[in-house]
């Protein structure tokens, strides 16, 4: 059975049964995470999710926050902890190169990771994965977002209303990534709209 259980903390997301017993979604100082576990170096654990890609997007940015203890990465580049995505055209299949990914090959402490991909021609969707990949120990994820599609869109209004949340959340020390991510997205929409000297800032 796979399931996309909102009541879990894991909406829009699947989880396949037999990685159940490797997800976890734990609150850490009154924040919510996802945490995988593998014990096994020839096995592979992930959650998966699809995004619709809007006809106007250009370019994403990705940003998610990782942390990995007990972990030992494979000896292959991609046999580590990363946030997996690809764009996919109308009939689901691969488009465009393999981007660079979001990633973790030893223990670390809260870190955030971002990278930025140009979105190929043809692409409908984006197919994301929280994923451990023939290493082992435990990997926690945690806001992970493609807030800066939105400004790359034009839809200023939509942009402006997430940051507003994201900064809402960061002044109730709520948001696990602080005031990073929102002022940066803010810095964005600024240059978008031409606004340089509140961008500079």
């Amino acid at each position: 059975m796979e399931t996309s259980d909102s009541d879990s903390g894991l909406a829009g997301w699947l989880v396949r049964e037999k990685f159940r017993k490797h997800v976890q979604v734990l609150t850490e100082a009154g924040n919510r995470f996802v945490r995988l576990t593998n014990d096994d170096f020839d096995a592979t654990v992930f959650i998966d999710q699809t995004i619709a890609i809007d006809p106007g997007w250009k370019a994403i940015t990705l940003s998610v926050r990782m942390r990995a203890t007990g972990f030992r990465a494979g000896n292959l580049r991609g046999q580590d902890a990363r946030v997996r995505y690809v764009f996919r055209d109308k009939d689901d299949k691969r488009v465009g190169d393999w981007p660079d990914v979001p990633n973790v090959r030893v223990n670390t402490p809260w870190t955030t990771r971002t990278v930025t991909a140009e979105v190929p021609p043809g692409a409908k969707s984006i197919y994301i994965q929280l994923a451990i990949f023939n290493a082992t120990g435990t990997v926690d994820f945690a806001d992970l977002h493609v807030i800066l599609a939105l400004a790359v869109m034009g839809d200023a209004a939509a942009l402006d209303g997430r940051v507003s949340q994201m900064e809402a959340l960061a002044r109730e020390g709520r948001y696990p990534a602080g005031s990073y991510l929102p002022s940066l997205s803010r810095a964005f929409a600024a240059f978008e709209r031409g606004d340089f000297s509140t961008a500079i800032d």
